[in-house]
């Protein structure tokens, strides 16, 4: 990749990040797209506080997330990297404040990774796991999904 890119998007200049600017703080949405893959779930702003907020996800599970510019009670999408979403067996406590219960529809051995789609409700969040010996997952399988409120963000 370049030293920058520029994202244009219906002709309008929407982004001049780097690299890593654009792979892991997008703009909006289009840009999340515009490089890998991403899951993104609907959410609502709760409490702002420091460029942080509260977040319902699934219209109800609360957890934390970096915030783009939102405001209390605004709507935006949780843009989440495949890489930074954990997958564990239900049951299994957590102490990490971003937390779904799911169900493992696709589970994809690439060698050094398993790829997981996993339904949380209406929502589907996809899962890049390195295989390092820990628990796989099979379709069907029931499990908690979650991930660190620095490794997301609220796009509109």
């Amino acid at each position: 990749m370049s030293d920058r890119i520029a994202v244009i998007n219906e002709g309008r200049l929407v982004q001049v990040p780097d690299s890593k600017s654009i792979y892991y703080k997008p703009q909006d949405r289009f840009v999340a797209s515009f490089v890998g893959e991403s899951s993104l779930l609907p959410c609502r702003i709760g409490q702002t506080k420091n460029g942080t907020g509260t977040v319902s996800i699934v219209g109800r599970v609360r957890g934390m997330a970096r915030l783009n510019g939102q405001s209390d009670g605004e709507s935006g999408w949780l843009f989440a990297r495949p890489e930074h979403v954990d997958i564990s067996p239900r049951g299994v406590m957590t102490d990490v404040p971003n937390t779904l219960d799911g169900v493992v529809e696709d589970a994809l051995f690439l060698g050094e990774s398993t790829r997981y789609v996993v339904r949380c409700e209406d929502e589907r969040i996809t899962i890049k796991q390195q295989n390092r010996r820990q628990t796989q997952f099979s379709s069907g399988t029931a499990v908690i999904v979650s991930w660190n409120a620095d490794n997301c963000i609220v796009l509109n």
